[in-house]
């Protein structure tokens, strides 16, 4: 279980959605990404379908910053943004790796104990390959906090599902129509109407 704070939420187009006053140390790319990512959520939501609705946010979020920071010339902030970014899916990929191979152990009818014990080792695990793969990122690399609090739990490994699972699909589904915004944003409508079932094995693989 994991119970935090946000950083932004969206209220799906009821309200306007709040700049609170603990994004104002925030830096402008920081900014633009939570808005990007917040506003597509006004713009199409499904209900009961968090790993749809927040993997197509994070893909316009990501989308979003370089062609704005393309649009400014702001060339380094575009390349530190995209290595950031490269570095954040290394980790993702990490933890994914080690969310199926929990999902295996918990599917495999070990006794309980036996299986806290193997639980433990994954994770610590994880930890000890996070540690090697960062090493020399420099300050605060991706997940730091997770890491460095020992928070790293089924939860947490969820949430990463959530955000990341479906993002190859949209990204396939973006370029399928040459980086057409507007024909992703009707493609992406299309795929909404569908039921969850053929959504999944159109864009998230079947869950």
């Amino acid at each position: 279980m994991n119970v935090a704070g946000v950083a932004a939420y969206s209220t799906l187009g009821h309200f306007d959605d709040p700049i609170l006053n603990t994004m104002i140390g925030w830096n402008d790319v920081e900014l633009a990404s939570i808005i990007f990512h917040e506003l597509t959520h006004q713009m199409i939501y499904i209900a009961n379908d968090a790993d749809f609705n927040e993997a197509l946010a994070t893909t316009v979020e990501e989308e979003g910053v370089r062609r704005w920071l393309e649009s400014l010339g702001r060339s380094a902030e575009l390349e530190r943004y995209e290595l950031e970014e490269q570095r954040a899916l290394e980790v993702v990929t990490l933890l994914s790796r080690t969310r199926e191979e929990l999902r295996v152990l918990y599917g495999s009818g070990l006794d309980p104990v036996r299986m806290r014990e193997r639980k433990a080792a994954a994770f610590a695990a994880l930890r000890d390959s996070y540690a090697r793969l960062v090493q020399g990122w420099g300050p605060h690399p991706p997940f730091e906090s997770w890491f460095e609090k020992g928070e790293v739990n089924n939860a947490y490994l969820a949430s990463i599902a959530t955000y990341y699972d479906c993002v190859p699909g949209f990204r396939r589904e973006l370029a399928a129509v040459g980086g057409n915004l507007d024909a992703f944003y009707r493609r992406v409508r299309e795929l909404a109407k569908l039921d969850q079932e053929k959504r999944d094995a159109l864009v998230c693989g079947a869950r």
